[in-house]
């Protein structure tokens, strides 16, 4: 199981400390406040905005798990393996747990981007494989598909145009092959001018 995140910083937490302390106390587990507290104030925008990928991410795989839509952000505790939060850094890795399980997770920082990849370790360490571009945001959805379809297309020798990306009953897009579902997960993901996705072949 896998699920992914993009946030664009830009279009992201911003104002003043007392709204970043509003915002902390609705979508923050105590734990995760504890962290902010401890930051640099010019770095709990960015910090919130890490959360709320690891969140989004590990969200997305309780989702295909249970079905249950509502996201209630206090119920997923973000852990990053970093001791010392380096706000300079373009890779952080951590975990999320939630319900008596655990995900990883890794983000991937860019300028103005944060893309958190996060999955269910069943079968050792692997990350799922995942990938990101800039795009307009009327674009996104149309982008991150036919980039899906690309890859796909060359991880099975199958052409583009038998490939195609569909949602299931509860909106969560799977592979087919004409009627034949492809043995892949995929978690497609936009925010402002970026999209991306990310893939694991089933176990």
């Amino acid at each position: 199981m896998i699920g992914n995140d993009i946030i664009q910083l830009s279009h992201s937490f911003s104002g003043d400390s007392g709204r970043i302390q509003r915002y902390a106390a609705k979508i923050c587990t105590a734990h995760e406040q504890g962290v902010l507290r401890t930051a640099e104030t010019h770095d709990r925008p960015l910090l919130i905005s890490i959360f709320w990928a690891m969140k989004e991410a590990a969200w997305k795989i309780s989702f295909r798990q249970y079905g249950n839509r509502l996201l209630n952000p206090r119920a997923f505790d973000c852990r990053l393996e970093d001791v010392e939060f380096t706000p300079s850094a373009s890779l952080l890795a951590g975990c999320v747990q939630t319900s008596g399980q655990s995900f990883r997770a890794q983000i991937h920082r860019a300028k103005d981007l944060l893309h958190c990849v996060a999955w269910q370790d069943e079968s050792g360490n692997q990350m799922p494989e995942h990938a990101v571009w800039l795009t307009t945001p009327a674009q996104a959805g149309q982008e991150v598909r036919s980039r899906l379809i690309e890859r796909v297309s060359a991880f099975t020798g199958f052409a583009k145009e038998e490939i195609e990306v569909r949602k299931n009953p509860w909106g969560v897009p799977e592979l087919y092959r004409g009627q034949n579902l492809l043995p892949y997960v995929v978690s497609i993901s936009h925010h402002g001018d970026y999209c991306g996705y990310a893939i694991t072949q089933q176990p």
